[in-house]
């Protein structure tokens, strides 16, 4: 499994799509935050490759001391699959 940080859009409207199915409305922060505290540094968004398919992403929340993981959501045709463990 490949590890990315997103690149273009195509990557960032992948990762937008998977986050807005696979968290409930009350568990969200608005993406646009998400996007902000990214280009600030305050955070890094990436999303998961495995045999060049869209997979997932992971957001976290960094400090200098520490990092949070914010976000962590599966393609729903790859679930059940370990792909989350991995």
């Amino acid at each position: 499994m490949d590890i990315k940080k997103p690149s273009g859009l195509f990557e960032w409207i992948r990762i937008y799509r998977l986050y807005q199915a696979a968290f409930p409305a009350n568990e969200k922060k608005p993406f646009s935050m998400i996007r902000t505290m990214h280009k600030k540094g305050k955070s890094d968004v990436w999303y998961c490759v495995e045999n060049r398919k869209f997979a997932g992403l992971v957001v976290t929340i960094n400090d200098p001391e520490q990092i949070l993981l914010d976000y962590l959501a599966v393609a729903k045709n790859r679930r059940g699959q370990g792909n989350g463990s991995k």
